[in-house]
């Protein structure tokens, strides 16, 4: 894998940040029908669906959800490997990310799909500090 690196002292570091996190319409249609075609086949096909996603996604061939299961005790061993800021912003996104399913829960599952700004705008009672969201190029300020 071929991972970009920027140097934020480079001249032409904001054309080539924006470049990477222009996020194409097209792709966010393609990536809601692949996610939709995968929730359909886990509906339809239970635990057999299940299997066949993680032959093809991540090359691991399982009889049965069992062997899938990581055990506890390597979890354990993962989570305390995660140096401690890391770990705080995975929980940090955790807890937004269950924010919103509690927001789409709460209207029975009827929640419109949200465009970029408007998910920003959605999530800045959950942000601690400032920051700029990269769609809508503009500071997102917490409001209490």
């Amino acid at each position: 894998m071929d991972i970009k690196r920027l140097d934020t002292l480079d001249s032409d570091f904001r054309v080539q940040l924006d470049k990477l996190l222009a996020w194409d319409s097209t792709s966010d249609e393609a990536v809601f029908k692949t996610v939709s075609e995968i929730l359909k086949s886990v509906k339809n096909q239970g635990d057999s669906a299940v299997l066949d996603f993680s032959l093809r996604f991540d090359g691991l061939k399982a009889k049965n959800l069992a062997e899938l299961e990581m055990p506890l005790d390597r979890l354990r061993e993962a989570y305390d490997g995660i140096e401690y800021r890391d770990r705080e912003a995975l929980e940090q996104a955790a807890a937004r990310i269950r924010a919103m399913r509690n927001i789409r829960n709460s209207n029975h599952g009827n929640t419109p799909r949200l465009t970029e700004r408007c998910l920003a705008n959605k999530l800045r009672r959950w942000i601690g500090s400032d920051f700029t969201c990269p769609v809508a190029r503009q500071p997102i300020h917490p409001r209490y």
